[in-house]
């Protein structure tokens, strides 16, 4: 018997650890490659330019798809004032073309701007959420009514 050897076992340094476990009578279970889970990537709005016409507040500005800008006549000269109000139970987007409110630009992706540093969190703190919007004529003005109500 060799020293330091208890069990009475050649040299197990020289088996895999597979080789060890089975000499001990232990089964080794290795776990088996699950299914493959992948990403799908939404194509739908590929090759489509601007927002036409739907209306979108984000964190930095609201943008104006150009169909919605031709369907409020706007041109370089008008101004935009922007407000909030309750319809239906919900917060509404307002739009009011005027001489003396926020300058509309025009952007790269077909689309139009309107904003300050301050508006949104000020849209944002009136209970207006962040997403897409559809116009709508109303008089004295338009309103942006959230997208997934739209009726």
């Amino acid at each position: 018997m060799k020293k330091g050897n208890l069990l009475n076992i050649d040299s197990v340094e020289d088996e895999s650890f597979e080789q060890q476990m089975d000499a001990l009578g232990v089964e080794v279970v290795k776990p088996a490659l699950q299914e493959p889970e992948w990403y799908d990537p939404d194509f739908r709005r590929r090759n489509k330019i601007g927002l036409k016409d739907k209306i979108s507040v984000q964190k930095t500005c609201i943008t104006i798809g150009s169909q919605a800008i031709l369907e409020m006549g706007v041109n370089e000269n008008f101004k935009v004032k922007v407000g909030t109000a309750k319809y239906k139970g919900r917060i509404v987007l307002l739009l009011k073309l005027t001489n003396n409110g926020l300058k509309i630009t025009k952007s790269n992706k077909n689309s139009y701007r309107v904003g300050a540093k301050k508006l949104p969190e000020w849209l944002q703190g009136k209970g207006l959420r962040f997403g897409l919007y559809s116009l709508k004529k109303v008089e004295g003005g338009f309103i942006g009514i959230p997208e997934e109500e739209v009726t």
